[in-house]
């Protein structure tokens, strides 16, 4: 599981993360959160069922008061199949805090003939910016 830093500020406010589908991308997610790496179990945040089909952005609050996220672990869990006739999966994560994008992930794989979808799993630690 690839963990990723976002750098933040605790003064800018809310965070949010935005996750975009290409076209030809459709699949379910599931947002979360714990306090710390060791933590017994996963918070699911947003609502349910996550699901991206369209090329356009969901956007969700991070449910996290600035203060804390240095605590905090954020996991995007997704289930991504290319659209029948294609066979690329790409979905962005785009984490925005301030009107400014503060980390993006992308991913653009092509899957093997036969694959069907494919698991992804990402987490986020947040490190804040010291001016």
């Amino acid at each position: 599981m690839p963990e990723e830093t976002v750098q933040f500020s605790r003064i800018a406010g809310p965070v949010t993360v935005e996750i975009t589908s290409g076209f030809s991308t459709a699949g379910p997610y599931i947002l979360a959160c714990r306090r710390d790496a060791l933590g017994a179990h996963l918070v699911e945040f947003g609502s349910t069922p996550k699901f991206i089909d369209d090329d356009i952005a969901d956007i969700h609050l991070v449910p996290v008061a600035p203060e804390a996220l240095d605590q905090q672990l954020v996991v995007i869990l997704g289930k991504y199949r290319p659209a029948f006739g294609h066979t690329q999966v790409k979905v962005t994560y785009r984490f925005q805090q301030a009107a400014q994008t503060i980390h993006t992930t992308e991913i653009a794989e092509t899957l093997d003939a036969g694959e069907a979808f494919r698991r992804y799993t990402h987490s986020y630690r947040f490190q804040e910016v010291v001016a």
